[in-house]
């Protein structure tokens, strides 16, 4: 029984210790997106005190941007609390059991933060990609905004002249 249990908590820490790397990627990853969508959004900003032709559009461009790093910021990059990879001596010294039942509740224990580790990192993971792929959308932005200002000086010049 002991080899089990030392295969098994020995796989069990590998485990965690997986999902506590991939929270450290995902936090990179986000940091090099920020870093991405503020050189963008400067530039957004830029084009849209500076242009007159397609203000509009950079107008929307920028906070449709700035939008994308609010939620960037807010859902990935936060602090947020992170499982334990092992648990502290206060618990695990629990005189009066036997050494295989502690190991045993401890796996359990290890299993509930892994799945807490699991899920903390996936959702993470989906709001980077939301926001990934809503950048590729900045452009869409852009062009409807401007499309929609060019739209409604055609109207107004229809409207006059009829």
């Amino acid at each position: 029984m002991n080899d089990i249990l030392d295969w098994v908590e020995k796989a069990a820490l590998e485990n965690i210790r997986g999902h506590s790397q991939t929270a450290d990627i995902l936090a990179k990853e986000a940091a090099t997106t920020l870093t991405i969508l503020l050189a963008a959004l400067s530039g957004a900003f830029g084009y849209a005190v500076s242009s007159f032709d397609y203000r509009i559009g950079a107008i929307a461009l920028t906070a449709y941007l700035f939008m994308l790093c609010v939620l960037l910021v807010t859902r990935c990059m936060k602090i947020k609390e992170f499982p334990s990879t092992t648990n502290e001596p206060k618990n695990l010294n629990q005189e009066g059991y036997p050494l295989d039942a502690l190991r045993k509740v401890e796996l359990r224990n290890i299993q509930e933060r892994i799945d807490q580790a699991a899920q903390r990192n996936a959702i993470t993971a989906q709001w980077l990609n939301r926001v990934r792929i809503g950048a590729i959308c900045g452009p869409l932005v852009f062009a409807i905004a401007t499309f929609a200002v060019v739209l409604v000086h055609l109207c107004e010049q229809a409207a006059a002249a009829g």
